[in-house]
């Protein structure tokens, strides 16, 4: 699962298409069939910009998000570790100012 507010997830991935920043919400990308054996042509299709076009993700926006796991699962924020779930995420409009050129 990829949580995004804006298009772009490392650098010009572009998991969440439909994402605007000012819009209020969040914008998930859920990879419904994801095991080690499907990674190398999920990787590929993400590199070529494919995933929704082969239907790999199923995709919606929310303003809050819970999440739970019977087993144990990390959670990153932009790349750092930051703890593990349980989680509620939401999002906070117009705490930060970003300049988009």
């Amino acid at each position: 699962m990829i949580i995004c507010n804006g298009k772009f997830y490392g650098g010009k991935f572009a998991f969440c298409p439909r994402a605007e920043y000012a819009d209020g919400t969040l914008d998930v990308c859920v990879f419904p069939k994801m095991s080690w054996s499907r990674l190398p042509m999920h990787s590929f299709a993400a590199l070529t910009d494919r995933l929704a076009k082969q239907n790999l993700t199923v995709n919606f926006q929310a303003e809050t998000l819970r999440l739970s796991s019977d087993v144990r699962v990390p959670i990153q924020i932009d790349g750092e570790a930051v703890g593990e779930l349980p989680a509620a995420i939401q999002l906070h409009p117009r705490k930060l100012r970003i300049v988009i050129p």
